[in-house]
């Protein structure tokens, strides 16, 4: 049987700039004209972040920041490289990048052959690594490990959409930053990625047992889909199946019918809202084990 091992890692875009930058979010705050006045200076914030503003706006507290987040993110790679996994599931949400008004799916298994991607080319700051903006980036795709998992989820009555190529952006940021952070030193991430999108704009999470998705469904599903794989690292931030598409090995459900099977345990009540309380139960269920 395979093993599983899971980490938990931020995203933040700001890693991605320079310490000068790291503060734009506050500044783009300080500046919106409906903010009130007493929290436009320092003597109106909370202690904590009047001690990190200091005297030089931050750029202390962002140098210490960065080498906080560095030297953890180089950690995470050595658990991965000793790990050594098959591939890589990296759970991250989609905020308005490759979907948009023509299909926003709850979760969507990105089963792509290989990825592709310029993150500089449009970014309007400098990035942390001096690199220029035509600088593209290659990471190798699962497909059938990807299909493997779509087609036990869907078996287990949970609508999982999956796509073979992008449709709007080539690779959102929460998935980016997590391979770039994790490649912070440039040696290369020679795993192959499996990207789960989740959707960010629900207000709520659905009560359609369909949409309850947990990292202990994907685990367990990729235990009994891919008994071959060795190693498989899951990393956490429905469709209708088309009924021509016949690369997809999708089992009759238990009840065999329409609904899923009823008293699932155990529900993640955030998922969509909390992508580390995701990471957190996938290490606790397999713990477990």
């Amino acid at each position: 049987m395979g093993a599983i091992l899971g980490l938990g890692v931020t995203h933040v875009p700001l890693l991605a700039g320079r310490d000068e930058n790291m503060t734009r979010i506050v500044r783009r705050v300080l500046a919106d004209p409906d903010l009130p006045e007493r929290y436009r200076r320092p003597d109106g914030w909370p202690e904590a972040m009047r001690q990190e503003w200091g005297s030089d706006e931050g750029l202390a507290a962002a140098r210490r920041h960065r080498q906080a987040l560095v030297t953890w993110f180089a950690r995470a790679r050595r658990v991965l490289d000793d790990f050594a996994p098959d591939f890589v599931v990296v759970w991250g949400d989609d905020q308005y990048e490759n979907f948009k008004e023509d299909i926003i799916p709850p979760f969507c298994v990105l089963a792509y052959d290989s990825i592709e991607h310029r993150p500089w080319e449009h970014a309007p700051w400098a990035n942390a690594w001096d690199e220029p903006k035509e600088t593209t980036f290659v990471f190798k795709g699962q497909r059938p490990a990807a299909k493997a998992l779509v087609s036990g989820l869907l078996g287990e009555g949970f609508d999982v959409s999956y796509a073979y190529r992008p449709l709007h952006h080539p690779l959102g940021h929460a998935f980016m930053n997590t391979l770039l952070f994790l490649d912070y030193e440039r040696q290369g991430f020679p795993y192959p990625v499996i990207p789960l999108q989740v959707n960010s704009h629900a207000e709520a999470p659905s009560a359609l047992p369909g949409h309850r998705l947990r990292p202990r469904d994907v685990r367990d599903v990729a235990r009994g889909r891919l008994p071959g794989v060795a190693a498989n690292a899951a990393r956490a931030d429905g469709g209708l199946r088309p009924a021509g598409d016949a690369e997809l090995d999708v089992p009759r459900r238990r009840d065999g019918g329409a609904r899923p099977p009823a008293g699932r345990d155990g529900l993640h009540p955030e998922l969509h809202l909390q992508l580390q309380q995701s990471l957190r139960g996938l290490q606790a269920v397999t713990n477990e084990d």
